[in-house]
């Protein structure tokens, strides 16, 4: 019988994982959620349907060697029931399925856009010529990501704790923004990264959190937390701490995490610019 291998990359960077480590709770939590997630979406690939069910999947899913850079390895998903639809297709539409069920998973709208033309691409490939399947698939596809929402939660663990982000397959990049929504009982959202005017009113270097106002015309009142995950946090006087010591509004880009509309959190990536 032949086989058709698909690579899947699960990568870890930042904190730990700078160091080519990471912490083996985290990461044991991380790769069991992540060895579903690529499971039931192997399984869907190879069959167009859902298994919930561990037993009852179509697929494998074995890990390469890790790598040294960071903290990666390879994940390879086997279809052991090679049908001719899915030569040369498995491994394509593998990423653009796996980076919406995480981005639906975390409530991510802005790359659940962003990835509409990629996945109806890899949709229409599983159908190949017959069209009435698209709708059962798309159908399927959304029941699914609402079941893995806990192996998703797992898949992340780390994020935040012992990596600054991570990786699985081609298009999932999952930060601490992500990672919080994924995590969070109560749904939130995540905002397209945007630029934001602050002022910081506390701010811990030792856990690069902040509280901050916002700045901007319209903006929200009260204050706000915020997680730096800008390595210049790290440096002596960096922009943040110029910004705290003196009071002035700073101008950074970030992320939000938003629940029924209202800030919860806002991730801080990189400055604009210096003091305003």
């Amino acid at each position: 019988m032949s086989h058709e291998l698909a690579i899947a990359p699960i990568r870890y960077d930042g904190l730990d994982a700078e160091r080519h480590q990471i912490e083996l709770l985290l990461l044991g939590e991380s790769l069991e959620g992540v060895a579903r997630i690529l499971g039931v979406t192997g399984h869907f690939v190879a069959t167009g349907t859902y298994a919930k069910q561990v037993q009852a999947l179509d697929v494998k899913v074995y890990v390469a060697e890790p790598k040294a850079n960071c903290s990666s390895l390879s994940a390879a998903i086997e279809f052991a029931k090679q049908q001719q639809r899915l030569a040369g297709v498995a491994g394509v539409v593998l990423g653009p399925l796996i980076g919406w069920i995480i981005a639906s998973a975390s409530n991510n709208k802005a790359e659940m856009k962003a990835l509409e033309d990629s996945l109806d691409n890899a949709i229409n490939r599983l159908a190949g010529q017959n069209a009435e399947l698209v709708p059962r698939l798309l159908s399927t596809l959304e029941k699914m990501a609402e079941s893995l929402r806990p192996s998703v939660r797992a898949a992340v663990a780390p994020v935040g704790k012992s990596c600054a982000r991570m990786m699985i397959g081609s298009h999932a990049v999952i930060d601490e923004a992500t990672s919080q929504a994924a995590r969070a009982v109560a749904a939130d959202e995540v905002s397209e990264e945007r630029s934001w005017t602050i002022r910081i009113t506390e701010l811990d270097w030792e856990t690069s959190s902040a509280k901050i106002r916002f700045e901007d015309d319209g903006a929200e009142d009260g204050r706000f937390r915020a997680v730096i995950t800008d390595p210049a946090i790290g440096v002596r006087d960096n922009p943040y701490v110029r910004a705290l010591a003196s009071q002035t509004p700073i101008k950074v880009r970030g992320k939000a995490t938003l629940r029924e509309g209202e800030i919860q959190t806002l991730y801080v990536s990189n400055t604009q610019s210096d003091l305003l």
